[in-house]
């Protein structure tokens, strides 16, 4: 089996819940292929889905070591960024995204989460940019027009808020 196909069968395995059998899977290939930046931000991935603290701290690490191989690759200033934003570090979460962005333009998962923790810091002209911009290019994104009905709750302006709910 390939590299390729032995990342297939662990998103397989965790997509089925077999957790113990993709981690001892992730652990083999990570081990013949040190110094890989998309094994690093793979593992970390698999990593920060465990609600353990500790787990989520490696996460962090394997992330930044990922960034440190290929300070191109976008993915893992995005996963770091989820973890911040779950721990409210917003301010950092705002300075990775906007670095992915940069590496992704077109993402608007990594616009999406920017856009929500702009209206964590009370942004929400910024916030409803985003939102409109990720709209102007996916219409059908839902997660775009959820956003932009918390803005405008957030705003007190309840009928736009109704609406784009």
């Amino acid at each position: 089996m390939n590299y390729k196909e032995e990342i297939n069968s662990i998103k397989e395995l965790l997509a089925e819940g077999n957790l113990d059998l993709a981690r001892e899977l992730i652990d083999n290939i990570y081990n013949k292929n040190v110094n890989d930046f998309f094994l690093e931000n793979f593992y970390g991935a698999f990593l920060a889905l465990d609600s353990d603290k500790a787990k989520q701290d490696l996460a962090i690490s394997k992330f930044k070591r990922s960034i440190e191989l290929n300070n191109k690759f976008s993915e893992p200033y995005y996963n770091l960024a989820r973890i911040f934003f779950n721990r409210e570090n917003y301010y950092d979460c705002v300075e990775l995204l906007k670095f992915s962005i940069v590496l992704e333009p077109d993402n608007f998962h990594y616009k999406n989460l920017l856009a929500h923790t702009y209206i964590k810091l009370k942004k929400y002209i910024e916030a409803a940019e985003l939102f409109n911009l990720i709209i102007k290019n996916e219409f059908d994104n839902a997660n775009a027009y959820f956003g932009l009905g918390l803005v405008y709750c957030q705003t007190e302006e309840f009928h736009k808020a109704i609406f784009f709910f």
